[in-house]
């Protein structure tokens, strides 16, 4: 999971263990919901594309 949240929002490998598990949790699910709004715009512009 460190591995995931330092690769998408380009922090150091180290910075991700002094979070406590709560703050790993909630930028886990910041994560999530900017890779869900940027899966749906691909999906729109595909859509309008056409």
């Amino acid at each position: 999971m460190t591995a995931q949240l330092s690769k998408w929002f380009g922090w150091g490998p180290r910075e991700c263990w002094d979070l406590p598990v709560s703050e790993i949790t909630w930028w886990l699910e910041r994560a999530n919901e900017q890779a869900a709004a940027q899966a749906a715009a691909q999906v729109a512009a595909q859509k309008g594309g056409r």
